[in-house]
């Protein structure tokens, strides 16, 4: 969440549940007034994030109920955020993770 703040985004909610399904972020971009919608994964692994195209369905419906229902002029976004936890935790102090966010991971 401290990194969507950084980027200038006031954080609405933490694991929003609507009727379709659960969002893990829902945001405002400020300076584009527009409703994000943030689905965060984390891994371990080297393997890249990969979604269902079911899982993307629910996220994009969710995201359409929730901009039917918010007064935000500028429409909504739906990004990812990639988490990748080091596979080496030894020597201390533990490494930091690698974020990647990707902007309009899929739908309009």
């Amino acid at each position: 969440m401290w990194y969507l703040r950084l980027t200038g985004a006031r954080i609405l909610a933490r694991n929003r549940r609507t009727p379709i399904g659960e969002i893990d972020i829902v945001a405002l971009e400020r300076s584009t007034k527009m409703l994000l919608v943030v689905e965060v994964k984390t891994r371990s692994s080297d393997h890249p994030v990969e979604l269902s195209s079911r899982q993307m369905q629910r996220i994009a419906r969710a995201a359409e109920w929730l901009h039917g229902r918010s007064r935000s002029p500028g429409g909504v976004r739906i990004d990812l955020i990639e988490i990748r936890w080091p596979r080496k935790w030894w020597p201390w102090p533990r490494p930091f993770p690698k974020l990647k966010r990707i902007r309009a991971a899929w739908g309009e």
